[in-house]
């Protein structure tokens, strides 16, 4: 089948949703399927001009004008979302010879879902929408916008475009739930997790940790390790004060934090200003050096505000677990992470924004090597059954290749 897929950040970003995106679409190439991909130059986290049209790994990338904002104000990356769509919208009608299905991921924002159905209209093209996060319902939940009209109207028209999909992927099953309340149809709704790519993982993990613990100059000390997004729905003013609830019952502990984000100069001036030297700092690492990055702590740290647990599932969760690592989880103990963590019993889940909590429950864990040890066996047998690239990816190819077979442009995702 000609697989269309429309999204801003694609291979060499490092933003979680492009190695998804990434890895998919090199699986469906080996799979024997042709895939094109219309995405914008890199502007997220790296930022270059590479040639606009291209093929990687058997994938045919197609990159069009995009605006980067250099400071990410709202105003300016509505402007770089709309650039984008409008950009991407005339390159995906232009695509010759027409796609089987088009596959569009929901960042940014309803804008994708839009052109996924302009293009249903003008040529017939199906489309699979995977959604990794429900607007407006994260927004509000992280206080960024007020329930009313303005809400109200994003929301009628979110729901509207998820209803003309022709199916659609989701994280989890609350994810499902919420959805089919909007009105989709439940048989129309897969849940499918995002994955790691766990065989390399696992061996970059074991082989490189010791080369980020050189040279931090960590030595033996334990460490929790934060590796993502530095954002809004994380709370990591959180992890900082559970900074200094450790500094002086466990100062051997170190909190190690990297990546970048809309709220990473608030959390190192917070960490600056308090005094704490137990916390570090690293910029986004490249997806060849995460294994060895992930290997480095003893623990991962997954963190999330109140409120958006049927919202999101962060990705970070399936690094951790194909590292070999035990994850402590500071999230309602509803979301899909804490359901994870507790029902296979792959590390410890304490309450949202408690850093006292957290803190408790990092150092307990630390101070028990037995327990790290099992723990980071279990999660790595559990990454390698459920969360692997292959199972992952093989869903979705499923689920294309059954949307392409009934192309009246509805499908059940009951088999």
């Amino acid at each position: 089948m000609r697989v269309l897929v429309l999204h801003q950040h694609y291979w060499p970003e490092i933003a979680a949703t492009a190695q998804v995106l990434t890895d998919l679409c090199e699986d469906l190439v080996a799979g024997g399927h042709e895939v094109t991909v219309v995405t914008g130059q890199p502007s997220y986290r790296e930022r270059a001009t590479l040639a606009s049209d291209e093929v990687h790994e058997g994938v045919h990338v197609r990159r069009v004008t995009t605006y980067a904002p250099t400071e990410r104000t709202i105003a300016r990356r509505l402007l770089h979302y709309g650039v984008y769509f409008g950009a991407s919208l005339t390159e995906a009608v232009a695509t010759r010879p027409s796609p089987d299905v088009a596959l569009i991921m929901t960042t940014p924002p309803l804008l994708l879902g839009v052109s996924a159905t302009l293009l249903r209209a003008l040529r017939g093209v199906p489309f699979v929408y995977s959604v990794q996060d429900l607007y407006p319902d994260v927004a509000i939940d992280l206080g960024v916008l007020r329930r009313g009209p303005l809400a109200t109207t994003i929301d009628v028209v979110a729901t509207q475009l998820y209803r003309r999909a022709a199916a659609l992927v989701t994280l989890s099953p609350g994810m499902r739930d919420k959805l089919v309340a909007k009105g989709v149809p439940r048989e129309r709704v897969a849940v499918v997790p995002n994955w790691a790519d766990v065989g390399a993982l696992a061996a970059s993990a074991a082989a490189g940790a010791t080369e980020y613990r050189d040279a931090l100059g960590l030595g033996g000390r334990p460490v929790a390790l934060y590796s993502g997004n530095v954002g809004l729905s994380q709370g990591l003013e959180h992890l900082v004060d559970a900074a200094r609830h450790t500094k002086e019952r466990a100062p051997e502990l170190v909190w190690l934090v990297a990546g970048d984000g809309n709220a990473r100069a608030s959390i190192e001036r917070r960490a600056r200003d308090a005094g704490l030297d137990n916390v570090r700092f690293l910029p986004p690492q490249p997806r060849a050096r995460l294994g060895a990055l992930l290997g480095t702590g003893d623990v991962g740290l997954v963190t999330m505000r109140r409120g958006v647990a049927d919202d999101m599932v962060p990705s970070k969760l399936y690094g951790i677990l194909a590292a070999g690592r035990p994850v402590v989880a500071s999230v309602e103990s509803a979301s899909e992470v804490a359901r994870v963590v507790r029902e296979e019993r792959v590390g410890a889940v304490v309450p949202p924004e408690d850093p006292v909590a957290l803190a408790e429950a990092v150092s307990r864990l630390v101070q028990d090597r037995a327990a790290l040890d099992e723990l980071g066996a279990r999660a790595r047998a559990l990454a390698e059954s459920t969360y692997d690239r292959r199972v992952c990816t093989t869903r979705y190819r499923e689920i294309l290749e059954a949307v392409v077979e009934r192309r009246r442009g509805v499908v059940d995702l009951s088999f």
